[in-house]
């Protein structure tokens, strides 16, 4: 099993000290369209998978996983309030969907899946994200079941593979950068 980086125990210090805001686990993600323009949205951090890949889940039928497709280089910036911390990742994401081989990546998948709460499991059997919808639709009750342990098709979990990480203290006006060189990870402060 890889072991952590050096930031990652930082990350987990400070979500510990968010904990009181719900939202302290939500962060934005940047990809670039086919097209190649940039798109932005807000995704919930499901947890460090080995190696300190940050992961997140999303409908396979969204834009980020066509995003994704086509570049998968992309930067995540989380902020922090209670703190006054940034954390902002880049690196390479891997998408993990029902196709995917990989037996570890399934597990993986499969444990994000029993994670997720009945009304989060709920949106993979809607219609899909960005699809208009009518009134029929709003008041159609789902017939899906969200008990499955096995996870739905349009259930896809995403990791970023960090290549680099830029942080920022606000309160201490501190900034420490991290790179991986050669396969290890270089460190530095620089001004904020």
């Amino acid at each position: 099993m890889a072991s952590p980086a050096p930031w990652e125990g930082q990350v987990l210090q400070a979500l510990e000290a968010n904990k009181e805001l719900r939202h302290s686990t939500y962060y934005q993600i940047a990809t670039v369209s086919p097209s190649g323009r940039p798109s932005n949205r807000t995704v919930v951090f499901r947890g460090f998978l080995p190696g300190s890949k940050l992961s997140f889940v999303t409908d396979h039928r969204s834009s980020k996983i066509q995003d994704l497709a086509s570049n998968p280089w992309t930067e995540a910036a989380w902020y922090l309030p209670v703190t006054r911390e940034q954390f902002r990742f880049s690196g390479s994401a891997v998408v993990v969907s029902a196709s995917t081989q990989e037996k570890e990546l399934q597990q993986a998948r499969d444990r994000a899946w029993a994670k997720m709460s009945p009304p989060g499991r709920q949106q993979f059997f809607q219609l899909a994200p960005g699809h208009a919808r009518t009134q029929e639709d709003l008041t159609e009750d789902s017939e899906a079941t969200v008990d499955s342990d096995v996870p739905p098709d349009t259930f896809d979990l995403v990791f970023l593979e960090v290549e680099a990480v830029d942080y920022v203290d606000l309160v201490g006006n501190t900034r420490r950068q991290w790179h991986v060189v050669e396969g290890e990870w270089m460190s530095g402060e620089v001004n904020p």
